[in-house]
């Protein structure tokens, strides 16, 4: 991603999840719903769910 770029988080299941890192947290996605953030500062971040531990991921923002 680019730095300053919308991200979305699309909920495709019933249960209901979160993208949680330190440097942010869409809260409570519900199935079927979306949440969006934007990351204006380049680096490697990974989240997880707060419901579900073993779900997790990286994101790699570099400059716009």
């Amino acid at each position: 991603m680019s730095a300053g770029q919308t991200i979305r988080f699309t909920n495709l299941d019933g249960a209901s999840h979160t993208a949680t890192s330190g440097a942010f947290d869409t809260g409570v996605i519900g199935g079927g719903q979306s949440a969006e953030i934007v990351i204006d500062t380049p680096g490697t971040y990974t989240y997880f769910c707060d419901f579900h531990g073993s779900m997790t991921g990286t994101i790699t923002v570099v400059a716009g």
